[in-house]
């Protein structure tokens, strides 16, 4: 099975691409695939180890700003209080008040960084 979902290395919004994002997310439109990116972050893309109580509180603390919420994590080896703090942010999603855990799916309200150029008609 493909994967029809995929996020940007840094992002959309990533200020290291030399080439404009639109033309990469141009791309994935017509490999039938949807990008995402994050409304919300864990904070352990550095290479400092944070602890457990400001992971829970960085993935937790915004949630009920946004109808979806996309929480950005990173799983390797070297992320052990990411590991160690999933079953607590877990528990504190699902315990707030009409807030449901989803996988991304086709229906899923997009959460991209980038502003993305109007379509063209190409009979014009």
């Amino acid at each position: 099975m493909e994967s029809t979902v995929y996020r940007f290395p840094g992002g959309s919004s990533n200020s290291v691409s030399h080439i404009d994002m639109n033309t990469f997310a141009d791309y994935l439109d017509t490999q039938s695939v949807r990008f995402f990116d994050w409304n919300i972050s864990s904070g352990d893309g550095g290479a400092k180890l944070l602890s457990v109580e400001t992971l829970v509180e960085n993935c937790t603390a915004d949630i009920e700003r946004f109808e979806t919420s996309v929480i950005l994590m990173h799983d390797s080896a070297a992320k052990s209080t990411t590991v160690e703090a999933l079953p607590t942010i877990i528990e504190n999603i699902l315990a707030l008040e009409d807030t449901v855990i989803l996988p991304i799916t086709e229906d899923t309200e997009l959460v991209q960084h980038i502003q993305r150029r109007p379509e063209t008609d190409g009979d014009q």
